[in-house]
Formats: C-alpha cells, structure tokens, sequence
C-alpha cells in the first residue's frame, strides 16, 4: 500500500515537473526569438542569440528526459 502511494506521488511529481519544463520552454523560445530579432537588426552581439539558441535546445532535451521519466 504505502509503496503504490509512493509511486502514485511519484508520477504526480513528474508529471508537474514535466509542465513546468514545456512553461520554460515557451518562455525561453520567446527570449530567443526577441534576441534573434535584435541581433539581425545589429542591436545585439551574435553570443546573445547563440546562448538563447542552447538554452531552447537545453530545454527540449529536459522535456524529452521528464517525458521518458513519466513513462518508466
């Protein structure tokens, strides 16, 4: 019994876990999308985009892995 519970919050954690991580996702796509703007109209230094580029990549890659969690 107290294990099921304890898979039960488990999955719930996860679950939570994952929202937060597609959240973050939109967040930082749009962060990359204002950077991407800015540095094609010379305001801002190439590194910026290329960061917020990594950081978007970094975060679909913790979606995938909260994803494979929730399924195990």
């Amino acid at each position: 019994m107290i294990r099921g519970a304890q898979l039960f919050f488990n999955a719930k954690e996860a679950a939570a876990q994952l929202e937060l991580s597609k959240e973050s996702y939109q967040s930082l796509v749009e962060i990359r999308d204002l950077f991407k703007e800015r540095y094609e109209k010379g305001l801002r230094p190439s590194l910026d985009y290329r960061l917020s580029e990594t950081s978007v990549s970094t975060a679909i890659v913790s979606i995938e892995n909260k994803k494979n969690l929730l399924r195990s």
